[in-house]
């Protein structure tokens, strides 16, 4: 299956400027966190651990529906969304 992955604000600055949004091929019963596991192997190490240690306050958004359970399954043509909050300024 293939899923769109986009990462916002703060999420965007850890992940190479290339990869901010990237098309995902997965297995057809993934979860949201064979694809965190995907994103530490193949786009940011960095980003995946702030995720699953819970040091990096992000924000997982499924079709723009918030999700916080990784075993939350995903489906063809998802797009996910890792949304951090913006700094003010």
């Amino acid at each position: 299956m293939k899923v769109k992955v986009i990462f916002l604000h703060r999420a965007a600055e850890i992940v190479p400027r290339d990869m901010r949004v990237i098309d995902v091929e997965l297995r057809e019963d993934a979860t949201l966190a064979d694809l965190i596991a995907f994103i530490g192997s193949n786009v940011s190490e960095k980003l995946a651990l702030g995720v699953i240690e819970r040091r990096l306050t992000v924000n997982l958004l499924v079709n723009d529906a918030p999700v916080t359970n990784l075993e939350y399954r995903l489906s063809n043509g998802d797009v996910v969304r890792f949304v951090t909050p913006a700094s003010g300024g």
